[in-house]
Order: C-alpha cells, then structure tokens, then sequence
C-alpha cells in the first residue's frame, strides 16, 4: 500500500514554457523514508476540482543530493499536469508518496559504461541516474541519446550542457530535433539508423547497459534494435510513459460475473464485478481505496497479488514471468477470467 505524506515544496523552477521542476522540502524524521534509487519515481496526490487526483513523476535530482525533485511537463486535457504547472507555489503542501519503481540504476562498480535515449519529459528518470552514475564511479561513462521537438522544449538543457562541460570525458549527449535543425545536433526523430550512428560514434566503448525512457513505439523499437545489435535485452532497461490499452480479453467462462474480495490496507471488501471491467476500475467505481497512480500499466503502484481464482493482463510491461506465475497482477490491466477471485494489494 503506497505511503503518503504532505511535503512542503521548497522551489518550483521553469524548465521549459509548458513544463517545471518541482523540489520539496523533506522533514529529518522522515528522510529515510524518502531516500529513493536513481530511476524511481513518486506519486502526488491532490484535490483538483472536488476530485481526489493521483499522478505518478520521476525523480530526476540525484540520491547523493539534499533535494527530492520531480518534473512535470504539461499533458493536454491533463488536470493534475495543468494544476502542478499553473496553480502550485513555493510554500504550498502536497500529497507525495515514498519513492518506488524498478526502473533504476544499480550501483555496481563493475559496470561502468551506460547508453540513454530519452524523448521528452522521458529524460526525468535518466537525469538522475546520469547524475548518479557520474558522481559515484569517477571512471563511468555515460553516453545519452535525447530527442526533442526544439531547444526551447528540451527540459534541462542548461543542466545538461553544465554536466558536459564537467565532465567533458565522461558524459557525452547527441541531441536531436524534430522541428529545427542546429550546429551540432542531429535533424529528425529517434530512429534505428539513429541508434546505430550513435553507437558507432562511441565504438571505443563498450556498453554494460542501457537505459530507454520515452513514448512506447520508441522504446519498443529502441529495444529491438539494440537486440538485433548484440546487445542482451537482460541490460536493457526501459521505462514507458503512460499508454492507456485499447484492446480486450475474451472471457472463458460462461458467467459475465465475478464475485471478487479485495484486501487492502488490511481491509476486505467483496463486490460483484463484469468480466471485461478491470480489477482497479471495479474497485474504484465502489469506491475502495487500493493503491494506484497511472492507470497504464506503467508505474507499478496496482501491483496486487491474486490469492485464489485467476485473471488476464491487457498489457504488461513491468511484472515478469516469474512474478505473474508468483500470482502478481497489474490492477489497471487485470480482468478476471473465473467465476471467483482474490486479490491481495497488502501481500505484495
């Protein structure tokens, strides 16, 4: 079950026109609790418009710094990106979860040589895990490959540029634009001749990880390119913004009901739910509070675990195979596909 506390926010800083970087002031007493891995994430909570909202946002400060900061770009139609973006101030109080996630940067001194590629706002966890990888390993490199639509929409360029020129040898960042084409960047999008150009700009060094973070048809493609290079998928991690499914499972049973019990936060509840509802959409149209942010199947905030009956993900790019065949199930993506089903957010 996510844990919540209201965190005053120190600095709110503008990092582009439609996006910011929020830092928050994080007590003594609760400084364990929110010391976090490069790559994780946190989840702010607000009332926005009479209704009790949750997002999920990358940290993108470093765990070896004082701050605890996240970015937010704004999102069309988005009311919490819009709300963090034009009504909150320094001072202000919010809602902010202790980190979580598993797309993060393991400190092991043996490896050593890392590759980003970014698209956007995907930049946020990857700051901080260059920040992290260069600050505890004097002899890492890190080469970053960040895609955006023009300078001015690049969110921490002038970070970036200071972390280049600190570390001229260490951290190199290949820029590219899709709307305008400058000295020294690259014109066009993230593609696999992109990727290729890249790495053989750096075939000096031998790469012992990678690190995806953006939209999923360019991570998705990033993934098998890299593959179809050599490289094992075990040292490619990828981290997908939100990506709402549209597909559907058929059911197996005759019965288009299942009697569900959910446990959580150390309460059972037992409701009737439609086979092709998920098991976090029928929790929350009853009004039970579990545990949940993006509702893509990204962030991993619904992980439950099914203790009798069993159920289907539409999409799942976070749990793996032996954590499903452990009985752990996205709640965003889960539909039962038996007439009965347990579900456990507590046991996970």
């Amino acid at each position: 079950m996510q844990k919540f506390h209201p965190l005053k926010i120190l600095e709110i800083t503008t990092e582009t026109i439609n996006a910011v970087s929020i830092s928050f002031e994080v007590p003594a007493s609760l400084k364990k609790n929110y010391s976090f891995r490069s790559g994780q994430y946190v989840t702010l909570r607000a009332k926005i418009k009479g209704d009790v909202l949750s997002r999920s946002y990358s940290i993108c400060s470093s765990p070896n710094s004082e701050f605890l900061t996240v970015a937010i770009k704004i999102v069309e139609g988005g009311l919490f990106s819009n709300y963090a973006n034009e009504a909150l101030r320094a001072g202000d109080t919010i809602e902010v979860s202790f980190p979580e996630g598993r797309f993060v940067f393991d400190n092991d001194s043996s490896m050593k040589t890392f590759f980003g590629i970014a698209a956007g706002s995907g930049i946020t966890p990857l700051l901080s895990i260059i920040k992290d990888t260069l600050e505890t390993n004097d002899s890492s490199k890190f080469v970053l490959l960040y895609g955006n639509k023009s300078v001015a929409d690049t969110m921490f360029h002038s970070e970036i540029e200071d972390l280049k020129a600190l570390h001229t040898d260490r951290f190199y960042c290949h820029n590219i634009y899709s709307r305008e084409n400058n000295d020294g960047s690259e014109y066009g999008r993230i593609e696999a001749n992109v990727i290729k150009y890249c790495i053989r700009a750096h075939s000096n060094l031998s790469f012992d990880k990678f690190f995806i973070c953006g939209p999923e048809e360019l991570t998705v493609a990033s993934v098998k390119v890299l593959e179809k290079l050599g490289y094992n998928k075990n040292n490619i991690l990828f981290e997908l913004f939100y990506s709402k499914a549209n597909d559907t499972i058929e059911t197996e049973t005759d019965s288009q009901l299942t009697k569900i019990k959910i446990t959580s936060d150390y309460e059972d509840f037992e409701i009737s739910m439609e086979k092709n509802v998920t098991i976090l959409d029928a929790a929350l149209n009853h009004k039970i509070d579990v545990p949940y942010s993006c509702q893509g199947g990204v962030c991993s905030s619904c992980i439950g675990k099914i203790t009798e009956g069993t159920a289907k993900m539409i999409q799942n790019n976070v749990l793996s195979d032996g954590e499903i065949a452990d009985g752990l199930t996205l709640a965003c993506q889960a539909v039962p596909t038996s007439e009965i089903l347990s579900i456990d957010f507590d046991d996970v």
